[in-house]
């Protein structure tokens, strides 16, 4: 019996043909996931997630798509309404 942590540790020196860790950055933000390589389409691997975003960085993106202006969004963002990104980090 292994950790996930353990087996992690073991395949990242030395990935097999079923099991594999991936490590991915963007914004500065890392993040490792396991990437099941027993899925497979067409001997294609399933494809992997896109690396995550900082907390809140993808707010004016998405207020964007909701309609809201450059100029509504950049008010939000000076008045608090939208948190900075790493808020949970004080």
């Amino acid at each position: 019996m292994q950790t996930v942590h353990q087996i992690a540790d073991r395949h990242r020196k030395t990935p097999s043909r079923t099991a594999a860790f991936e490590r991915t950055e963007k914004d500065g933000w890392s993040s490792e996931m396991f990437a099941p390589s027993w899925i497979v389409f067409d001997d294609d691997p399933f494809p992997r997630s896109a690396p995550a975003s900082r907390v809140g960085a993808d707010a004016p993106e998405i207020l964007s798509t909701l309609g809201y202006s450059s100029d509504e969004i950049t008010r939000m963002t000076e008045s608090g309404a939208i948190g900075r990104t790493e808020w949970a980090k004080g």
